[in-house]
């Protein structure tokens, strides 16, 4: 059940359930169509956030940090360029990318087709405990967009 805090098994969708509305541009959110699964208020998981992202082409998440959690993103489908600390690396299907808590990245699909990822926050159960923050400016200029 949706926002209720389980001592039992929780099963969810991919297919059914609902794309985070909530997430804006501001904050490093572009044009992505994000899934926060497994988490506090989805399943009682007070320690991470199991999640799955699908970023059209030109869609990306600004270079941004979690100081609570740790991040692993699996990229299932696509390609697209991560940013770890101050390194850029070109990814694609099959790949997995380890961000330690508290240093900044972000992914950015700079290609023509779209990229799906699947990601786990680890020490967090919510946005809020993980302690979100972007980068502003942007490592990642406005310049980009147009590029992909």
């Amino acid at each position: 059940m949706r926002g209720e805090a389980l001592l039992h098994t929780y099963v969810t969708s991919i297919s059914t359930f609902p794309v985070a509305e909530s997430l804006s541009e501001d904050d490093g959110w572009v044009r992505m169509l994000v899934q926060f699964l497994v988490s506090e208020r989805d399943g009682g998981a007070s320690k991470l956030v199991f999640g799955r992202t699908v970023m059209p082409p030109g869609a990306r998440h600004d270079v941004h940090r979690h100081d609570g959690a740790d991040e692993v993103v699996f990229v299932l489908e696509g390609r697209g360029l991560v940013r770890n600390g101050e390194e850029e690396i070109a990814l694609e299907a099959g790949q997995v990318v380890f961000s330690p808590q508290g240093e900044w990245h972000g992914f950015w699909n700079n290609t023509s087709e779209p990229a799906t990822l699947i990601w786990v926050w680890g020490g967090a159960g919510s946005i809020e405990t993980a302690g979100y923050s972007v980068a502003r400016p942007s490592p990642w200029s406005a310049d980009k967009e147009g590029r992909a």
